[in-house]
Order: structure tokens, then C-alpha cells, then sequence
């Protein structure tokens, strides 16, 4: 919601829904590197995978971000014209 609120409102509307959707699916890739980087280190070292309470809200969090991902291009679509 930051983001609708730091854009002035003279701004279109499809603009800022654009520029959110880019910021949506750069924190998707980066938020699944970041776990593929860590499931990368811990098969380098042979450690148990995802072994901390802190590791499991990590996935958690990722997950749930990533199901939003239909969700989000219903509303990023335009509606189909009749």
C-alpha cells in the first residue's frame, strides 16, 4: 500500500499498478534466491535443512508470497473489452 501513497495522484492509475508489479516480481526472485542460496549452503556443508524456527517462518513467508502470485495478476490484467 506504500506505494500507492508515495506516487502523486496525478499519476495513472495503470502506471503505478505497472511499477508495483515490478517491485512484486522483483521481491519474488530475489525472496527465491535467497532460499535456493541457503538450501545451496546447507548441502555444501551436509547440515539439516531448515532446522530453526527462524528458517521455517523464512518459508513460510516465501510461500505464502509466492500463491499470491495468481491472485495478483487477476488484479495486474486488464478486464477483457465486450
Amino acid at each position: 500500500m506504500c506505494m500507492y501513497r508515495l506516487v502523486p495522484s496525478t499519476v495513472e492509475k495503470s502506471g503505478v499498478k505497472l511499477a508495483h508489479a515490478c517491485v512484486q516480481a522483483t521481491v519474488c526472485i530475489l525472496g527465491l534466491t535467497g532460499l535456493w542460496a541457503a538450501v545451496e549452503y546447507h548441502n555444501g556443508k551436509a547440515s539439516p535443512h531448515f532446522y530453526t524456527l527462524h528458517s521455517w517462518f523464512g518459508l513460510i513467508a516465501i510461500i505464502g508470497f509466492v500463491l499470491q502470485v495468481p491472485k495478483l495478476q487477476h488484479f495486474y490484467t486488464p478486464p477483457p473489452l465486450l
